[in-house]
């Protein structure tokens, strides 16, 4: 089960950089940093759960992605 986040920041009184959130039942939590290459890993994870889920990519195909030294997923956290 998926779990999502409203990000939010404190820097400068703007909204630019996550550094907190509020989950589903409106409870706020602090986020700790977390390494953007770990992130990415994560990230490519889900999604291609998701779309082996949704039989949209065969569960060979995602392993065969995450294999690859550059799988094409990103993630760049402030």
């Amino acid at each position: 089960m998926a779990h999502f986040l409203r990000l939010f920041s404190r820097q400068g009184g703007s909204l630019s950089s996550p550094a907190s959130g509020v989950d589903e039942a409106g409870v706020f939590h602090k986020i700790p940093h977390i390494d953007d290459t770990r992130l990415a890993e994560i990230f490519a994870r889900e999604v291609l759960a998701f779309l082996v889920g949704k039989e949209l990519l065969s569960p060979e195909w995602a392993e065969r992605l995450l294999s690859w030294r550059h799988t094409g997923f990103s993630v760049h956290s402030p």
